[in-house]
């Protein structure tokens, strides 16, 4: 009969069902790459500690604000990050 089939239903999931499932920004895609360059700005220009990064409040911020990006190391801003923003502005800075 027409209403019935042993078929399941295809049920399309929701937009946050389809979100959820994608994977998370690669550490060398454009969008990761932009984010660490906002937190190294931040870190640099309003003179946090670097650890901040690494702490629950703002893992939590950047995981409800940003859920595919996952935070680098404090490392990674110390001896990655950081310095590659200094060596690009060192330059403005000599008089």
């Amino acid at each position: 009969s027409a209403g019935s089939s042993s078929a399941e239903a295809i049920v399309q999931p929701t937009v946050q069902e389809a979100f959820q499932r994608q994977a998370s920004y690669g550490p060398s895609s454009h969008r990761a790459k932009e984010i660490n360059h906002a937190i190294a700005y931040c870190i640099a220009k309003d003179m946090i500690p670097i650890y901040t990064v690494a702490k629950p409040g703002f893992l939590k911020l950047m995981k409800t604000t940003v859920p595919l990006y996952k935070v680098p190391s404090q490392k990674f801003f110390s001896k990655t990050e950081l310095p590659k923003m200094y060596k690009s502005k060192r330059g403005c800075w000599q008089a």
